[in-house]
């Protein structure tokens, strides 16, 4: 498990329901059972700043974080998948993505992860499909 993933699931599955913010030293502690190093887990949360999933806070404990609304709908859309405690509907119509070839790996890979987060699958290297409505 990467830091970042860890971070997710421990903001969704604890954190979450207890206000939905933390300590550095907090996080730090919290992930070191998993064998996540601090500097693994600071550089995680920088980087998931940058994306707007956290935002920094001030705690009686110290510096921390909390998660931003970006955040929270997306721990609630993975809640309705994992769980299925909503009705999922289909309009039968399908949603495309054709996508410029993505040269960096690490950019490629977040990309592809994230995609079929969303329920899309690859129809080839630049082209996924999902079962969405189209735009109108």
């Amino acid at each position: 498990m990467n830091a970042r993933a860890a971070l997710f699931d421990l903001y969704g599955d604890h954190l979450r329901s207890r206000g939905g913010r933390a300590s550095v030293a907090a996080l730090v502690r919290l992930l070191a059972p998993l064998d996540i190093a601090a500097p693994a887990v600071r550089t995680a949360i920088s980087r998931m700043v940058r994306q707007g999933w956290l935002a920094p806070v001030r705690l009686p404990a110290g510096p921390g974080y909390a998660v931003t609304p970006k955040c929270v709908s997306r721990l609630d859309e993975t809640a309705l998948r994992i769980y299925r405690a909503g009705r999922i509907t289909w309009s039968e119509r399908w949603h495309m993505i054709v996508l410029e070839p993505v040269r960096e790996r690490p950019k490629r890979e977040r990309l592809r992860a994230d995609l079929a987060f969303l329920g899309y699958a690859p129809l080839s290297e630049a082209t996924w499909i999902g079962p969405r409505p189209s735009p109108s």
